[in-house]
């Protein structure tokens, strides 16, 4: 038996295949052991040269979402903290959009990149981020065609953090929206694009903390993570998840239909996995509060993990800069990061 399963870094992108059976790999007295891996180069092109996420379809296309936009058109806080609690404000993705458009003239260091004179929100839109379908077309082991599924480039539009190929579908994480792409005729090529969900970055929040980690979970629904830009979702069924502070899990059926939040409370839970007993794990960054630690997560249907993202901000409270007096900080002084908290308050298990 032959085993080959397929790791891939990306610009350039190396194939990494494992071969032999186990018999083959087990070295034998007084032999040097055989080489297991043997490292390719299987793409490189400037198509690709920003890549973030990667899924490869049962016909062997690799889908990859490409990130030109990051920490320059898709704005990152930390960079601009004179408008920390204006953002802190906003509910909605149309506030973030309407203040951008009355305000982004104001703010320095973004160039004018549709040449037009003016530094305006239009030039947030120029930058575009994608999706590029990468096919071996001859099969000689190396990617030979690069074609564009779709590009991103709205003044809100943050990094296409996420892919999941599925059959002949394709999904795509593009904050604020999540997408579902249709290959109807079944030649490789989606003709169709689905707007499954909006709403997904209330906040300009922190670069990285994306929409991500498209994961097909064991009930056979798609599985999504948002970082805690936060949320206001109305989906088609009409049901509303509001939650502008705080990052979530969603999922959805294969169609795209029956858009809902499985749980919420992470910080920045980027990948999602599901274990052999359908248990859904995920890592999740700390709150860079000195004496924190990381988290690994158990995440239970319901469950809420605890971080709110104004409570990255306390010490920008004007109260605190007038009496010099430190905020209260749930996050630490309650210690909702541990796992004493969640046994104890909620079904979800930081271990």
């Amino acid at each position: 038996m032959t085993i080959t399963p397929y790791f891939v870094r990306l610009v350039p992108m190396v194939l990494l295949c494992v071969t032999g059976d186990s018999h083959a790999q087990q070295s034998k007295p007084g032999k040097k052991p055989a080489a297991e891996y043997t490292v390719t180069q299987w793409a490189s092109d400037p198509a690709i040269a920003r890549g973030v996420a990667i899924s490869v379809s049962d016909r062997g296309a690799a889908y990859v979402t490409t990130a030109f936009r990051r920490k320059q058109s898709s704005l990152d806080i930390r960079r601009i903290q004179n408008w920390v609690k204006t953002d802190l404000s906003f509910t909605s993705v149309e506030d973030r959009r309407a203040h951008y458009r009355a305000n982004i003239g104001d703010l320095r260091g973004v160039p004018d990149r549709d040449k037009n004179g003016v530094s305006d929100w239009k030039d947030l839109t120029v930058q575009k981020d994608g999706v590029v379908q990468v096919v071996d077309k001859d099969g000689d082991g190396s990617a030979d065609q690069f074609k564009v599924v779709d590009t991103y480039s709205s003044e809100v539009t943050g990094i296409p953090a996420g892919v999941l190929a599925v059959g002949s579908d394709l999904f795509v994480a593009a904050e604020p929206e999540f997408f579902r792409y249709v290959d109807g005729d079944g030649d490789g090529l989606t003709e169709k694009r689905q707007k499954i969900a909006d709403g997904l970055q209330v906040h300009i929040g922190q670069g990285g903390h994306n929409l991500s980690g498209v994961t097909l979970g064991p009930d056979g629904r798609v599985y999504i993570s948002l970082g805690d830009k936060g949320h206001s979702v109305k989906t088609k069924e009409g049901k509303v998840y509001h939650n502008p502070n705080s990052g979530a899990i969603f999922r959805c059926e294969l169609d795209g239909s029956n858009f809902e939040r499985f749980s919420l409370g992470q910080r920045n839970a980027q990948e999602l996995a599901f274990d052999a007993c359908g248990n859904l794990l995920s890592m999740d960054n700390d709150g860079d509060y000195p004496g924190e630690m990381e988290r690994a997560l158990y995440i239970t249907e319901g469950s809420d993990h605890g971080w709110r993202l104004n409570w990255q901000w306390l010490g920008k409270q004007d109260f605190t800069k007038i009496s010099g007096t430190k905020p209260y900080n749930p996050w630490m002084q309650e210690q909702l990061f541990l796992l004493g908290f969640f046994l104890n308050h909620t079904k979800a298990i930081a271990f």
